[in-house]
């Protein structure tokens, strides 16, 4: 057969498409088609125009890209299936079908993502208020702590969230105790911030952060930022993984090893192929076997490199956003700069293993304009290369950096070179200047490096485990030069029992040297001991030793840490920290003594929100929460099936740790209630926004139910399925067998309205709470 030929219709079957059409020949008619490719039907029905006798059939891109052909991107909207290399088909007007056959290289590859991220869902619609605080008292006696330190403060990190996003601001607030000093009250940041989850999309006005390629330096921001934010979508896989692609003449199954160890298996169907987001580290080999279910194998080996800044193919990262400098950061809190500034930057995953960044800012007298990539050759290493330049008060800089990062055996090796003119400047320089040029102060540390290079080395000293770390690092600025070599060694103590370390460094330009040592012994279930001894850079030595209970997660959870150090001087400070998690937050305690001299400080972190039309206070939210209303009090709360909470007195309690954008269940075990308490659910799903929640009702009581045996006036039982509603309530229950019936929350006095078959009547009890004989009453006469 021809390419693109079609069987021919009968006389027949061309007079009936004449009847419906018309003499048509040589026009086109819409035809709906169900489809098979090579052979093999595809169970969908799409649309087609071709020639009464099916010739020059064709369609729109979207309809053939959904049958499952690849369609050139060069070709127009409406293409004709012989215009596809290679594709022929054969049509059948009295079936209303048409067979494709195509080539691999004409079919899309059907594609499976090693990824086992939730899919994403939205998140629910939600209405509330959240204050995390931080609340210090802390001073100091005598010796070094004596003098004007010590007093109350307070951190404070509240915000209102809505559908459309949440208004957010934080403060801090302090109190000395000396009379002289002055009490201080901050302002933060204050931002508006709206999340477009299903875009991966943030907008912020108000005060912000910058962002960029790593070879950028961030500043704060007021203004109006709008910036790509993948933490909205974990369904979403943005780091580029090992990806194979390949074709399949059988149904098959398709492994994949790393090591001997398979990673990832799944089923494909006949034809072309694609895994994708196949988890990897480091650099090496894998192997893909295919088994077809004729019992062909056939095995393949692809290398890899586990590269961190490369993006997934087709995947856009960026950030933009103006307004002006933030000043005194935690100083003041209203002190912006003059001059408005622009910030944006863009980095595309162009290939699977080449991603390319841009970035431009300025102020009214700075503009700075540069790019780079990052590259994976041959899976070898990860290389990256970028330059920029500045032009600033009519002076013109540039900037250059390379970098590489690779495995050579099992030696990890990571070397990075950076050099920039005199004249290079950037927003971080150029603001901060303009702030410390009114304050009188001097900012060497805002220069930008002349020349900065790293280098470091990570060997394997032996089989289990253990490395020894070389790196150098040098750092040239106009008035001041760093060069600075460290040497370490670690190694872990056997079946997980503990770690013995070795670090050194010694700084060329002021020829001082520093070494440390540490053990570190688990000595049983979150408990741990650590001796350490240290040399300073002016050959002062210290010996240490603590003991640590780590605090474990839940209610009640609780740690502590003893530290006792001796100095060569003779000083001999001792420290003792203990945190204990409740119910409405954690408390914490310090006490330091050093010198004759003795240090106290608490701590109480805690959160109130509202949700819901309800109020609880609990631990601190850092993403999602719900405010949980159980009804009966003491009852431990799970999430995700992990006991994390206990209801106070009135039943309700602050659930925080939800995953924002994600499935979370929160429960509660009914094996956990009291004999008397009642549950009307006993888990809910909730997909919180980001500092978003929602309140979770259960439907609860522990007040004490009963049961009545209900009978009419010759003392037969009432029919199941009665409906009754008790005390005038609008919620009803029902009948029983033997004319038993639950009444949830009796009174002292009670009338039940029952609607049976016969009609209706009424019914009168009394109860006594915990009186004997009152769990079942019997009779209870319905008139």
């Amino acid at each position: 057969m021809i390419a693109g030929t079609p069987t021919v219709a009968t006389s027949e079957e061309t007079d009936s498409l004449v009847d419906i059409f018309g003499d048509a020949t040589g026009d086109e008619v819409p035809l709906f088609l169900a489809v098979s490719i090579n052979g093999k039907d595809t169970g969908l029905v799409a649309e087609f125009s071709a020639g009464l006798d099916g010739g020059n059939m064709r369609s729109t891109r979207s309809e053939l890209t959904q049958i499952g052909l690849q369609v050139p991107p060069r070709m127009a909207q409406n293409i004709a299936l012989h215009d596809i290399d290679g594709v022929r088909y054969t049509y059948d007007p009295v079936e209303q079908s048409v067979d494709i056959q195509a080539p691999y290289s004409a079919l899309r590859p059907d594609i499976r993502s090693a990824s086992y991220a939730q899919d994403f869902e939205e998140p629910d619609r939600a209405y509330g208020a959240v204050v995390n605080y931080s609340l210090v008292a802390d001073r100091g006696f005598g010796g070094d702590f004596s003098g004007p330190n010590g007093g109350l403060s307070a951190n404070l990190d509240g915000w209102v969230f809505a559908p459309f996003g949440q208004f957010r601001s934080t403060a801090y607030f302090s109190r000395p105790f000396a009379s002289a000093a002055k009490d201080q009250n901050l302002r933060l940041e204050t931002t508006l911030t709206t999340h477009i989850p299903d875009k991966a999309l943030t907008v912020s006005v108000g005060d912000f952060t910058t962002a960029g390629p790593s070879w950028t330096r961030p500043i704060r921001m007021g203004g109006v930022q709008v910036r790509r934010d993948f933490s909205l979508r974990s369904d979403l896989v943005t780091d580029q993984r090992l990806s194979y692609a390949g074709a399949a003449a059988v149904p098959s199954s398709v492994d994949v090893f790393i090591e001997n160890n398979r990673v990832y298996s799944t089923n494909v169907d006949s034809g072309p192929y694609q895994l994708e987001d196949v988890p990897i580290q480091g650099g090496g080999d894998a192997e893909i076997v295919v088994r077809g279910i004729d019992g062909q194998v056939s095995r393949r080996t692809v290398s890899f490199f586990d590269a961190s800044n490369l993006l997934k193919k087709g995947v856009a990262d960026y950030s933009f956003g103006i307004g002006f400098a933030r000043e005194a950061f935690g100083f003041s809190s209203n002190e912006y700069g003059d001059s408005p500034i622009f910030n944006g930057s863009f980095r595309y995953g162009a290939t699977e293993r080449l991603t390319f960044n841009t970035h431009v800012s300025g102020t009214e007298d700075l503009l700075v304009v540069g790019g780079g990539i990052t590259a994976v050759p041959y899976a070898l290493g990860e290389v990256t290369a970028n330059i920029a330049a500045s032009q600033y008060e009519g002076e013109t800089g540039g900037f250059a950096q390379v970098g590489l990062r690779t495995q050579i055996g099992d030696v990890d090796l990571n070397v990075s070179s950076a050099r920039a003119t005199s004249d290079y400047a950037d927003i971080a320089l150029v603001t901060g200047l303009d702030y410390l040029d009114s304050t009188g102060v001097q900012g060497t540390l805002l220069e930008v490096a002349k020349a900065q290079d790293v280098v470091s080395l990570s060997i394997p000293v032996t089989k289990s485990g253990r490395r020894l770390g070389l790196s150098y690092v040098r750092a040239e600025r106009a008035t001041s030069k760093d060069s600075l070599a460290s040497l370490s060694f670690g190694s872990s103590l056997g079946k997980g029992r503990g770690s013995f370390s070795v670090n050194s460094a010694y700084n060329f330009e002021s020829e001082e040297a520093r070494l440390s040592m540490g053990l570190s012994m688990r000595l049983g279930k979150r408990r741990y001991a650590q001796a350490s001894a240290y040399t300073d850079s002016e050959g002062r030595q210290t010996q240490d030793i603590s003991y640590t209970r780590s605090q474990g997660d839940g209610i009640g959870a609780w740690g502590y840490h003893l530290q006792a150090a001796h100095r060569d001087d003779g000083r001999t400070p001792v420290r003792a920290k203990g945190d204990l998690r409740t119910q409405y937050g954690e408390l914490s305690g310090e006490v330091q003594t050093d010198q004759g001299g003795t240090y106290t400080r608490t701590q109480f972190d805690g959160a109130v929100a509202y949700t819901g039309g309800a109020m609880a206070m609990g631990n601190q939210v850092r993403d999602g929460f719900a405010l949980v209303d159980v009804g009966v009090s003491d009852v431990p709360v799970y999430l995700d099936n992990r006991a994390v909470a206990k209801t106070n007195s009135r039943g309700r309690v602050l659930v925080n740790g939800l995953n924002a954008y994600r499935r979370n269940r929160v429960s509660v075990d009914v094996a956990d209630l009291p004999e008397d308490a009642t549950l009307g659910v006993s888990a809910a799903d909730l997909i919180p926004s980001r500092g978003g929640g929602q309140l979770v009702s259960f439907g609860g009581s522990d007040e004490a139910g009963v049961i009545v045996v209900l009978r009419d006036p010759s003392g037969a039982v009432l029919d199941p399925g009665a409906i009754v509603y008790p005390n005038g309530n609008a919620q009803e229950t029902y009948v029983g067998y033997d004319g038993e019936t639950w009444i949830d929350s009796p009174r002292r006095t009670n009338v039940l309205r029952v609607e049976t078959e016969r009609g209706t009547c009424t019914a009168r009890f009394g109860y006594q709470p915990g009186a004997a004989g009152q769990g079942r009453i019997d009779p209870v006469e319905c008139r």
